[in-house]
């Protein structure tokens, strides 16, 4: 069993927090719970469309690519989606000066596409050759 702890806020449009919290979680690896944070909980639709397996399996690359180079979760997860074969622009947020350089520092890594497949990492590639 993994035990996680989540810190968690609502922000309104105007940038007022809502609502806030800490829950703690504990399941089993890549288990699917339902988590209601104070008053809110994700619609059933919400939870299927983004904790599935092809995003677990996502996940676990990130985590063991993140041990590979030091790199954050949010570099990476940044890096991935700027290093795609489509165009895309992500939209993030930084809540300090470490949240900002992390989401800067994504510019500077180049996840080659073809390595960063589902089974990229399970093929045994190593980060050297995954990051350039």
């Amino acid at each position: 069993m993994n035990e996680y702890l989540l810190h968690w806020s609502v922000t309104g449009d105007d940038g007022t927090i809502v609502a806030e919290g800490s829950k703690e979680v504990t399941c089993a690896p890549h288990a699917v719970v339902d988590i209601t944070l104070g008053a809110v909980k994700l619609p059933k639709t919400l939870r299927e469309a983004y904790l599935n397996e092809e995003n677990l399996r996502k996940y676990e690359f990130l985590l063991n690519l993140k041990e590979e180079t030091g790199y954050s979760l949010q570099t990476l997860s940044a890096a991935y989606l700027i290093s795609s074969l489509f165009q895309v622009f992500p939209v993030t947020g930084a809540r300090n000066t470490e949240q900002l350089e992390d989401i800067v520092r994504a510019g500077e890594i180049y996840i080659e596409p073809e390595r960063f497949r589902l089974n990229g990492y399970d093929s045994g590639k190593r980060s050297e050759n995954i990051i350039r």
